[in-house]
């Protein structure tokens, strides 16, 4: 029996970094699934890496398929490779943060998915694997915890246990990975550097986590819902080591560590802590690592920076959003754009770069706030340390309070499994940006926005559908 775990490329629009990192979550239930079932043929998939004509048909080879669907910018090429699956003969078994809050609705529309794994993958994979080799069928995945199915006409399962032990799959098995690849691909992106590695210092989010105990919502497009888990500097050093010696990785090598945690920028003391521990291991220091971390421009304070620069930080991702101050209290950023020039110049004089997210069309957006927010990263482009323009209208993502906000003015959106992003987008724009007029055209000047913005980089990328809805270049609009 073959076990094909599968990352789909997006619907529509381009990542700047695709196919430079390989997909890490998919790579840890791998890993684990193969120490806990030695015997099994596992291969992991990556759609990234492979020409568009060859994907689908001729590369599902799996009796059991695995697919991560991450957000409902995926779940179209979910589907087309779950179809192509299901015509093979395979057990086809659907995972992610999508697949975790619209399992229902999934396995209520999608007859070519068997199962859905909410939450965490590894330990219910390795029980559908077991269960299915046994012959039981699909019947026999109902009493397995974080997995669901159907069963006599019916959808049954649990919950999940909880969140799995990252440090139990440890190491990584990186002979599932071509990391060659990978690094040539890094390279290519970001010439600086031999390669990239993903290394987590935590999970979740610590904002994130404090607005909730308080019973505030939270920025209003994240669907991010992990619990705040911080590893220790120690497992840290250790898996950089382990992930330098499994992918052969020659000492003097300048490597990327790419911590994908959010807000890491809110986690100070833990950041100096690995600083630290990076800083007296005798093997480390033999290589020439660099970190790339997520911030939140209100936590960038002297002292933050000083630890960043001690730990050896290129850049920093910040999601800057929004130039206007209204819109940043209303969607609950937790910044103002005073906090974002403040960061955007202590980080320039330390030397860091920046890559700056700009989400247009949040709740309460008019074509003011957007000037405020052009006028702003026009500002961030003349302090000559951005290197990317990230722009999109708000992509309405299930698990975010955006989606539970949209889902009490259409109610019928809680029973749909594929959300067309750009009719969302009509819906969220109709019922919450009102002042940008008729919602398609509204969208159209976003889209003609995000672009300009985008250009102001010497990287594109593109989600949210603006590269394909329209196709010529233009200049940054709503001035």
């Amino acid at each position: 029996m073959k076990l094909q775990l599968v990352s789909p490329v997006p619907d529509v629009g381009f990542a700047f970094n695709q196919g430079a990192y390989w997909p890490v979550g998919l790579l840890t239930i791998a890993s684990h699934v193969k120490r806990c079932v030695p015997d099994l043929d596992i291969e992991l998939f990556d759609e990234a890496l492979v020409d568009q004509h060859r994907r689908t048909q001729n590369t599902i080879s799996g009796d059991i398929v695995g697919i991560q669907a991450a957000s409902c910018l995926t779940y179209g090429s979910v589907l087309r490779l779950a179809e192509a699956a299901k015509r093979k003969g395979a057990y086809v078994i659907v995972g992610g943060a999508f697949a975790t809050e619209l399992g229902r609705q999934i396995l209520e529309k999608r007859g070519c998915i068997d199962a859905v794994v909410v939450g965490s993958g590894e330990a219910p994979m390795v029980a559908i694997v077991e269960t299915l080799r046994q012959g039981s069928g699909i019947a026999g995945l109902r009493g397995i915890p974080g997995v669901w199915s159907r069963c006599n006409g019916g959808i049954v399962g649990t919950d999940s246990d909880g969140p799995f032990d990252y440090e139990r799959c440890r190491p990584l098995d990186y002979s599932l990975v071509p990391v060659s690849t990978y690094h040539r691909n890094y390279h290519l992106m970001n010439p600086y550097f031999d390669g990239a590695c993903q290394i987590f210092t935590h999970f979740g989010c610590k904002y994130r986590e404090t607005r909730r105990s308080a019973g505030k919502e939270w920025c209003t497009y994240c669907s991010l819902s992990d619990r705040l888990v911080l590893r220790t500097p120690e497992d840290i050093c250790t898996e950089v080591r382990e992930a330098l010696k499994s992918a052969n990785v020659r000492p003097g090598a300048r490597l990327m560590l790419k911590c994908y945690g959010d807000n890491a920028s809110a986690l100070c003391e833990h950041l100096d802590a690995i600083a630290r521990a990076l800083a007296g291991d005798p093997v480390l220091v033999s290589f020439d690592l660099w970190w790339s971390l997520y911030a939140q421009s209100s936590f960038i304070t002297p002292r933050l920076v000083e630890v960043l620069q001690r730990l050896r930080v290129w850049e920093v991702y910040i999601g800057f959003d929004s130039g206007d101050d209204g819109i940043q209290r209303l969607n609950s950023l937790g910044t103002t754009t005073a906090s974002h020039l403040r960061a955007a110049r202590l980080l320039r004089d330390a030397g860091i770069r920046i890559q700056a997210g700009f989400v247009l069309g949040c709740a309460g957006e008019t074509k003011d706030s957007m000037s405020a927010t052009v006028r702003l990263a026009e500002t961030l482009a003349g302090l000559g340390n951005v290197d990317l323009f990230h722009a999109s209208p708000l992509v309405v993502l299930p698990g975010s309070p955006a989606f539970r906000m949209l889902c009490g003015c259409v109610p019928a959106l809680r029973d749909i499994d594929f959300l067309n992003t750009t009719q969302l987008q009509h819906e969220w724009i109709r019922h919450f940006c009102p002042q940008l007029g008729e919602p398609e055209s509204a969208l159209h000047l976003l889209d003609r926005t995000a672009r300009g913005l985008v250009a102001l980089g010497r990287m594109t990328s593109s989600f949210g559908g603006w590269a394909e809805r329209d196709g010529a270049p233009s200049r940054v609009e709503a001035r």
